[in-house]
């Protein structure tokens, strides 16, 4: 099951048939929602928000494929394979969880009204390329992903002729997702000549999407100046310094030229726009 009971793949097979699916992203792991909205909202720490989500019956004893990134990049490669015809492997895409991830980055994002969710992402590119990628990502207001909290999971998918489309919905526990299973083997009995019949590979390659330019928030350590950073990125936007360390935004850059000017500094965080 992929966003629990969200029918998100019944629409992609089914309701969008007359439409070129041009990317999708979203939400699609409960357990990691619930724990960043404990510690995003509710201020909790990481391992209290991950006790509480076992209680829940969220999350695994062993909850390393959800907070490591595999159950997001395995569910966003079923969507893309779904949208894009190209099988796509999570040996193929770069995955990032959300352990890593640091209150104090949080916080400074929060100052601004936006927040951080783990996304799977996958679109096309020119050139028959296309990019899938989870990550936790910088949310801002005015994206519908911005208020999903809990559990809940949100896929938004872009086409060209219904423009984007959002499903939302309980994306973790034992009911919706039993409640999908159930839906999607109704439909294989019912519908299995037009549903599920094989398809041949695309021949769409798989871009590395730390090539894609972009936005990004950045913290590194208050060895660089302001003046160094604004030297490095023109048009940055500084943030505050905290404890040793200053934060700021940059724009239409990639995440290796990124990385590259900030060869000589210590990165204590790179979280990337949606």
């Amino acid at each position: 099951a992929v966003a629990g009971a969200i029918p998100v793949i019944h629409a992609i097979r089914n309701t969008l048939n007359a439409n070129d699916i041009l990317s999708v992203r979203g939400i699609i792991n409960g357990t990691c929602n619930y724990i960043l909205t404990k510690m995003t909202v509710g201020g909790e720490s990481f391992e209290d928000a991950l006790k509480g989500a076992q209680e829940l019956g969220y999350a695994e004893a062993d909850p390393s494929a959800d907070v490591e990134g595999l159950d997001t990049a395995r569910k966003i490669c079923i969507l893309a394979a779904l949208c894009f015809g190209r099988h796509v492997y999570p040996s193929e895409i770069s995955i990032e969880g959300i352990t890593k991830l640091r209150k104090r980055d949080t916080r400074i994002l929060a100052r601004r009204g936006e927040t951080v969710k783990l996304l799977g992402v996958a679109g096309k590119l020119e050139g028959g390329r296309i990019y899938v990628r989870t990550a936790p990502f910088v949310i801002t207001p005015d994206s519908i992903l911005h208020s999903v909290n809990g559990s809940f999971n949100c896929v938004e998918i872009e086409t060209d002729c219904a423009g984007t489309l959002s499903f939302s919905g309980r994306g973790a526990g034992s009911m919706p997702t039993a409640s999908r299973v159930v839906n999607d083997i109704c439909e294989c009995v019912t519908a299995v000549s037009t549903l599920y019949a094989p398809w041949m590979d695309s021949d769409w390659s798989v871009a590395d999407f730390d090539d894609i330019p972009g936005r990004f928030y950045v913290n590194v350590s208050t060895s660089l100046k302001r003046e160094e950073i604004s030297s490095r990125f023109l048009g940055a936007e500084m943030l505050r310094t905290v404890s040793g360390e200053r934060a700021f935004i940059v724009d239409h850059i990639t995440r290796k030229d990124l990385e590259k000017r900030l060869s000589d500094v210590r990165i204590n965080s790179i979280l990337r726009y949606v």
